[in-house]
């Protein structure tokens, strides 16, 4: 079976101006060369809580793998 895969992750974490802990995960990748891109693990954490987000999408040039990756939270 040929399953191709790049897989893209984006981690971020910081204290916000008041102390508050914030932090964001977004990724995107695995199962992208399928239909199905329902799936995610994308999430942020705001004062010790954990919010899910919506599927992440790359925009990246597909010619030149050094480009620049946006990583997007989609709305459905």
């Amino acid at each position: 079976m040929n399953y191709p895969v790049n897989y893209f992750f984006s981690t971020m974490h910081q204290f916000l101006p008041d102390g508050r802990p914030f932090g964001i995960v977004m990724s995107d990748g695995i199962g992208s060369a399928t239909s199905n891109k329902l799936s995610s693990e994308d999430f942020l954490t705001l004062n010790g809580i954990v919010y899910k987000l919506d599927v992440t999408i790359l925009n990246e040039d597909v010619t030149d793998l050094m480009s620049i990756k946006h990583l997007k939270s989609v709305n459905r």
